[in-house]
């Protein structure tokens, strides 16, 4: 009988006590879509990062991923599981407008209805709504099998949770832009709400600015001197920044959350690169 051969991960860290101290309760942090997927694993009683790895995949090694953490030998550790949606079938919700029954409604208005697709909703506390949002069945009933009492959300609830809190003292507008390597979030705050959120489909570095820059006019902000603060999978280097940095003049990388210790490991990763999978603890 042959063996199925496991999937390499891209990125990997993992620090030394996950091989020799299993004590403790763990929970594991999964962001998953648009053929890739993300986990990290946290302590709650040290509140530290202790292991990440990212995985490209098709349609069939999405289980396959999920079926090698099964057997790593932390997971019986783990007590507690999110899995963070990214896709582009989100709306939100304003909390006062919002009723349960009708999310279903709220979504098909949206985002094109589908066979065999579930709509879920979720509180965002700092922005006052609700995430209404959608994934099919199959990976509903997948991420089930691995984890019956897994939380599911959207990948904007962490983003929002996280950049709201951080900006509720603040009397200014900010901008924050988290690049994936299909999509992108926009995030506007002022005075430490939410102005905007907005999710965009992306090929070229083209695609970036002119969604930014659109939102921006419509917004009425000024490129000149808004604050923007990337995160995801962009670099210095990269063309994407450089087209950025031409038009938005004031630019900084996202810093990794300070509210969570991390492995030294970690220092091997650039601090924004995931940055709202180190967040998604707060929303679960």
């Amino acid at each position: 009988m042959s063996q199925t051969t496991a999937l390499k991960p891209l990125v990997s860290v993992k620090d030394e006590s996950l091989d020799t101290n299993l004590q403790g309760k763990l929970h594991l942090s999964i962001q998953s879509g648009q053929g890739s997927l993300v986990w990290a694993l946290f302590s709650p009683g040290d509140t530290k990062y202790l292991a990440l790895e990212s995985f490209s995949y098709a349609k069939a090694g999405e289980e396959q991923v999920l079926a090698q953490l099964k057997t790593a030998p932390w997971f019986a550790n783990v007590t507690s599981a999110s899995l963070a949606l990214v896709s582009d079938k989100i709306t939100l919700v304003p909390e006062p407008l919002f009723d349960e029954k009708a999310k279903a409604t709220y979504g098909n208005f949206i985002f094109a209805s589908a066979e065999n697709q579930t709509v879920l909703s979720a509180k965002v506390r700092s922005a006052g709504c609700f995430a209404v949002f959608a994934l099919s069945q199959e990976k509903e009933k997948l991420y089930r099998s691995f984890f019956p009492a897994i939380k599911i959300m959207h990948a904007a609830m962490p983003l929002l949770e996280s950049v709201l809190t951080n900006d509720k003292n603040e009397s200014s507008e900010k901008a924050y832009l988290s690049i994936r390597p299909k999509s992108m979030e926009l995030v506007f705050t002022k005075n430490g709400t939410l102005l905007y959120y907005n999710t965009f489909s992306h090929t070229t570095s083209e695609d970036v600015i002119y969604y930014l820059l659109f939102a921006l006019e419509q917004l009425k902000l000024n490129p000149e001197t808004i604050a923007l603060q990337l995160m995801g999978v962009v670099e210095k280097n990269d063309a994407v920044y450089s087209i950025i940095h031409k038009y938005v003049r004031n630019v900084s990388f996202m810093p990794r959350t300070n509210r969570f210790e991390f492995s030294y490991r970690f220092s091997e990763l650039p601090e924004h690169a995931f940055y709202t999978l180190y967040t998604q603890y707060l929303c679960a």
